[in-house]
């Protein structure tokens, strides 16, 4: 049975030609390759990825070839299952991480990683260190899910 993985939205950058520290588009090429996990990311990151790639090509950071070859690249990837943000319990579960988070974008991922994966993976320590200390105990749908930092998920690869 495959391990079912949510990546955060910093994981799609590279796609659009953005680096991320510690992380390289090889990584994650390898990571929705591996057979042994399926792998899971929010629609909501597509526009992330448009609305900063839109900011960096209007800064002369990337080309707009980039992102729009980024954005489609992404769109026709088989192998990672995209999650719609409008699904109740992901709404629900978001507005419950809102009271205590103030970036939304976070709650939604959050609450799908939750809703539909078995682990979360981020680059996000302010958001892990809320999800241990806040929300782990009253999260009752999946009690097997965790939150896992991409250093950490990597070392145990």
């Amino acid at each position: 049975m495959k391990t079912e993985i949510f990546l955060d939205s910093s994981f799609f950058f590279p796609f659009i030609g953005v680096e991320v520290e510690n992380c390289e588009k090889s990584d994650v090429l390898n990571l929705i390759t591996n057979e042994n996990f399926q792998i899971f990311r929010s629609e909501l990151t597509t526009f992330e990825l448009s609305a900063k790639g839109v900011k960096l090509v209007n800064e002369g950071e990337i080309e707009i070839t980039d992102l729009i070859d980024g954005l489609n690249s992404l769109q026709f990837m088989n192998s990672v299952k995209v999650i719609p943000i409008f699904y109740s319990e992901i709404q629900i579960l978001s507005s419950k991480f809102r009271k205590d988070h103030t970036d939304f974008i976070d709650c939604i991922i959050l609450a799908s990683a939750i809703n539909y994966s078995q682990k979360l993976i981020s680059f996000d320590r302010t958001l892990k260190r809320k999800f241990l200390k806040k929300w782990q105990n009253e999260i009752q749908t999946k009690k097997n899910f965790e939150m896992i930092l991409w250093d950490d998920f990597k070392r145990s690869l």
